[in-house]
């Protein structure tokens, strides 16, 4: 798989509270602050149903973390939709 190019930059305002918050979550999942607020916003999307950004975070990861944002969507899918077959 190839690697993403990432040459855009964003910047964003943040509370000294916030900063410490992302900063802390970001090291507890093992990177950087940008890699997570990246992950969060595109995360944020996708439970939104936004087909573009499903598309987008489908074809970047692996199999084996696409089977955990499965399992991390899991709870929010309406499964009224889920058809049972007997």
């Amino acid at each position: 798989m190839e690697k993403t190019k990432r040459a855009e930059m964003m910047f964003l305002r943040v509370s000294s509270e916030e900063k410490a918050l992302i900063e802390r979550h970001a090291k507890k999942e093992g990177m950087p602050a940008s890699a997570y607020i990246r992950v969060a916003v595109l995360f944020d999307m996708v439970l939104a149903g936004d087909s573009e950004a499903i598309k987008h975070v489908a074809s970047t990861i692996s199999g084996k973390a696409l089977a955990a944002v499965r399992e991390k969507l899991y709870p929010y899918m309406d499964v009224s939709l889920t058809t049972v077959k007997g």
